[in-house]
């Protein structure tokens, strides 16, 4: 889980200040983790593949002109879903990335780390299932808030939703994880612990 630090703006501010050591640690934090999110709008591995080379092309050769932020892993999400947007038109005339969400999957190996008792693993596979049967919007707040760690402003943003329409799609989520867990207090507990320790990072 990426939690926001001094340590991102330094980091940042090194790159652009030319240090290949820091474009290098960036990368190799954020690569994977972007492909994977891209591939939860499409089934096109190439395309995500060359939209994320070329984001950080174009990251590499503006470094100088970038924007400075506190938070790397927000800004590189906003930066690819926008590229993965143009280079899926360039594919499909008129696409509306928010017309991919309808194929947007819960990152199975965040929530593997989760849980770390062996025990609870068929909870987290009762969870898992619970969680990819919510409505995609609901899933993709649930991810972001979570599993990403991101706060509601920065949700937000990257739903063009606002601060409030946020807040009550996750309200409705975690309603209906409580109506489908009500009879299972055991169940229950562990997605509350598994809420606690997200918000606790």
């Amino acid at each position: 889980m990426h939690i926001q630090t001094t340590n991102d703006r330094e980091l940042w501010d090194s790159f652009k200040a030319g240090d290949d050591r820091a474009f290098s640690q960036i990368y190799e934090t954020y690569a994977d983790l972007l492909f994977s999110y891209g591939m939860r709008f499409t089934s096109n591995r190439e395309i995500v593949r060359d939209t994320l080379q070329e984001l950080f092309i174009k990251l590499y050769k503006n470094r100088k002109n970038l924007s400075t932020t506190d938070h790397i892993k927000f800004y590189l999400f906003c930066a690819f879903r926008h590229q993965l947007q143009n280079e899926l038109a360039k594919v499909i005339p008129s696409v509306d990335i928010t017309e991919c969400e309808t194929t947007f999957t819960l990152d199975q190996s965040a929530l593997d780390q989760l849980i770390y008792d062996e025990k609870e693993l068929n909870r987290q596979k009762k969870l898992n299932q619970l969680l990819n049967d919510l409505p995609v919007r609901q899933k993709m707040v649930i991810q972001y808030r979570f599993i990403e760690g991101l706060k509601y402003e920065e949700i937000a943003q990257l739903m063009d939703m606002n601060y409030q329409s946020v807040h009550n799609l996750l309200q409705r989520a975690l309603n209906k994880i409580r109506e489908e867990w009500q009879d299972d207090k055991s169940l229950l507990l562990t997605f509350f612990l598994i809420r606690r320790m997200q918000e606790g990072r």
